[in-house]
């Protein structure tokens, strides 16, 4: 059965490409759609299938789970191409696909541009029904999912793919992104953009943040919860830094540098209060995302130091196998007070 069914209009996939890193489609609405657009500047069909593609190049279930940021330039017409860059690889292991996406026009022009898009592995990774192949040391695909499913297959997707561009398409590309490129860039502010750049100024003055800081602090906090490992202190000031923002975010008395967040009781959304406070007390570009994988602040503080790739995220089944060992310890517990109740009262 399918992953996703999708309507009429979502039919829109016109071809594939895949290189090393990056990836190109090219989405484009049927003709008896294209009143559509007189509707919807950003036309929902393109821009999920243009997005959405980044799962066929892992050929598994994924489906969006975050992006950094959005923004819009401009209106999509009936043909757009997404241009896709694969921040950490893909393949139908991983947990999740962070990608940069820019939606171009036919002549180059950026559309819009889609900053640090996530996609999350659901279900079984072969599901998709992508088939990936080696030749000659490179990576290439099966292209007979499309082929058979009838999705706008178009043949020279398979050897653009495989046997690259040429040289008249690489000049004829290069002249298309020159012409979409050199146009005058417009800000629409919906207030007073001098009224904005002064209260952005007055944020940055010495002492605010402190203030705010101050009343992050005064918050009641609650007592460090029962951990399968020891309490360690911070050590290094980067880590008492984190220790502190980890303490705001959760309202926890106490937090250590081995200690998981989603076991000290965080979620989703303190998730992104963490990832805010972050960006706003270090030079960094961490993403929402990659807090899954550095999920403690030791691992944290040495992506922070030095941006190398540290330890990964413990798997799933390793986090639910401690869950369920601090579930038996509190039976355990709360089994030994009964016998000791009655006990007492014999």
């Amino acid at each position: 059965s399918e992953f996703i069914s999708f309507g009429s209009r979502w039919k829109s996939l016109k071809n594939f490409c895949l290189g090393n890193s990056e990836g190109l489609v090219e989405v484009q609405l049927t003709s008896e759609f294209t009143g559509d657009l007189d509707y919807y500047k950003l036309h929902p069909a393109l821009l999920d299938i243009a997005t959405g593609s980044v799962r066929l190049a892992a050929g598994g279930n994924y489906l969006p789970f975050s992006y950094g940021q959005i923004i819009i330039k401009g209106k999509l017409p009936e043909r757009i191409y997404g241009h896709i860059r694969f921040k950490n690889g893909y393949n139908n292991l991983q947990d999740i696909i962070t990608s940069d996406i820019d939606i171009l026009s036919d002549n180059g022009e950026q559309l819009v541009e889609i900053k640090d898009f996530s996609m999350r592995l659901t279900g079984e990774a072969a599901a998709a029904g992508i088939k990936h192949r080696t030749v000659g040391g490179n990576r290439q695909m099966d292209f007979s999912y499309l082929k058979e499913s009838g999705e706008g297959w178009n043949k020279g997707a398979e050897g653009i793919l495989n046997e690259g561009i040429s040289v008249p398409e690489g000049q004829e590309v290069l002249r298309r992104i020159f012409q979409g490129c050199f146009k005058p860039q417009i800000i629409v502010s919906t207030k007073d953009i001098q009224a904005a750049i002064r209260q952005a100024n007055y944020i940055n003055q010495p002492g605010i943040n402190d203030a705010v800081s101050t009343e992050d602090a005064s918050k009641p906090r609650h007592p460090r919860p029962e951990l399968d490992n020891e309490y360690v202190s911070p050590k290094s000031e980067i880590e008492k830094k984190l220790e502190g923002i980890w303490q705001d975010v959760l309202s926890i008395e106490k937090v250590g540098i081995q200690d998981e967040f989603f076991a000290l009781g965080g979620d989703s959304l303190l998730l992104v209060q963490l990832h805010s406070k972050l960006k706003d007390n270090f030079e960094t570009d961490i993403a929402v995302v990659d807090l899954y994988k550095f999920n403690t602040i030791v691992l944290q503080a040495k992506q922070l130091q030095n941006g190398k790739q540290v330890e990964e995220l413990p798997a799933f089944r390793e986090i639910n196998q401690r869950a369920g060992k601090q579930l038996e310890i509190l039976k355990q517990k709360r089994q030994q007070m009964i016998q000791r109740r009655g006990a007492l009262k014999k």
